[in-house]
């Protein structure tokens, strides 16, 4: 399942406990990735951006 896939179904779910996990391990991804230059590390970002509003 892909990043903007699992975004997607935390948001529908509206599970606070469940997107914490999910959120934890993606900031981590982006961590770990962020400087690659393949715009991977910019994907990901707007996702977590993504994932972040969700919860506000």
């Amino acid at each position: 399942m892909g990043n903007s896939a699992i975004v997607k179904k935390l948001s529908a779910q509206a599970d606070p406990e469940l997107t914490a996990t999910w959120l934890h391990r993606l900031e981590k991804e982006y961590q770990r990735v962020a400087n690659t230059g393949w715009g991977y590390g910019d994907e990901l970002g707007g996702y977590l951006e993504d994932l972040r509003s969700s919860q506000a």
